[in-house]
């Protein structure tokens, strides 16, 4: 075994998750992915910042109409629940309903919660 082969073999023990190869895989993915990493942080600053000028009722719209989408492709999304998650089609069709009913209950909830008034205005403080 020649030296830099047994730095890798070294370097595959300290990194190994559960095989040499799957080991070498993610070390290489990290390296890749480590280079980036700052302007991956910057593009999630910017989409939190414009995602934080977005307005309540766009936002809930958004909710919404991701509820519809899950009720028009139901069968669809239950097929995938069948086939991925090994469900039967009465648990996958309670899993999918319950997703709408909780788009539908946090959407309604947000609006509800966004027209609310503080009730007690400290002095000094202006609360929004």
């Amino acid at each position: 075994m020649t030296s830099s082969s047994a730095a890798s073999a070294s370097r595959l023990r300290q990194d190994q998750i559960a095989e040499p190869v799957t080991a070498v895989a993610d070390r290489r993915v990290h390296q890749k992915r480590a280079g980036n990493t700052s302007s991956r942080h910057e593009g999630r600053a910017r989409r939190l910042r414009s995602w934080s000028r977005t307005s309540v009722e766009e936002r809930t719209s958004l909710v919404f109409r991701v509820g519809d989408l899950l009720r028009q492709r139901k069968m669809e999304f239950m097929a995938w629940l069948v086939f991925e998650v090994s469900k039967n089609w009465a648990e996958a069709d309670a899993d999918i309903s319950e997703t709408i009913d909780f788009c539908e209950f946090y959407a309604r909830e947000a609006l509800r919660f966004s027209k609310t008034q503080t009730p007690i205005q400290l002095p000094g403080e202006r609360d929004t």
